[in-house]
């Protein structure tokens, strides 16, 4: 009888101990794998939400020590500037076109895959690792010859798909 109470006790002590970390969120599936978005420096990328449509929202801020004109963002799965989408309309403008030293401000974006469509899932939780590219200018007027589209990549990103 000594036994079995001594190891009972045991039992209860581990159930109650995985009861705990269970209600805890140790075991959900959505807690090994958090969204993630890590910026190049001079950039800021936080609070990032991606949706089952392939639709990325972050919070962006730059704090390079200059303006940016023109403004449009774009994401994409693959690292290069090669992967970027075409034709060019499928940038997103922002919506402050102009964004001066140390401003934020919140954008949504599509995100492509790597053989350049959009990305999409029916399973919330869905993995995606992307990357988050700008256009932008130099100057305070339309891009042409003497003010042209420069391209940056801000940002990497890991997230699960939520709804």
């Amino acid at each position: 009888m000594e036994y079995l109470m001594t190891y009972g006790w045991a039992i209860l002590i581990i159930a109650v101990a995985l009861g705990l970390l269970y209600v805890l969120g140790l075991f959900s599936p959505s807690s090994t794998t958090s969204s993630s978005c890590t910026s190049q420096s001079g950039y800021v990328c936080t609070d990032l939400s991606f949706s089952y449509n392939g639709i990325v929202t972050l919070e962006f801020g730059q704090d390079t020590g200059t303006t940016l004109y023109n403004l449009e963002f774009t994401c994409t799965a693959l690292e290069s500037s090669a992967g970027l989408p075409s034709p060019r309309n499928d940038f997103v403008a922002s919506p402050a076109r102009t964004v001066i030293n140390s401003q934020k401000f919140y954008v949504s974006m599509p995100c492509y895959t790597s053989y350049g469509t959009r990305f999409s899932s029916t399973q919330i939780g869905t993995p995606y690792t992307g990357y988050i590219w700008i256009n932008y200018t130099q100057a305070n007027q339309a891009p042409s010859s003497s003010n042209p589209w420069l391209t940056a990549k801000i940002a990497a990103f890991s997230a699960k798909t939520t709804n």
